[in-house]
């Protein structure tokens, strides 16, 4: 994923760079329940950004067919 600077950085809205996102999601589902996620490692170039990487899990389950 990329995301394209729209913001002014010297007006504190947005990284005024563009910035990467390199993931990698997983998904199981057995009966009603559901579970995904994953992570992945963000590029952030820019003065004072940092790269950092991204969790994130769910469980889920169906509770009614409706």
């Amino acid at each position: 994923m990329v995301e394209i600077p729209t913001g002014d950085a010297k007006r504190g809205l947005g990284a005024g760079e563009w910035q990467e996102f390199l993931p990698l999601w997983l998904q199981k589902d057995w009966g009603d329940w559901t579970t995904y996620g994953g992570g992945g490692y963000w590029i952030n170039p820019g003065p004072g950004n940092r790269d950092y990487w991204f969790f994130g899990w769910l469980l889920q389950k169906k509770l009614t067919e409706a």
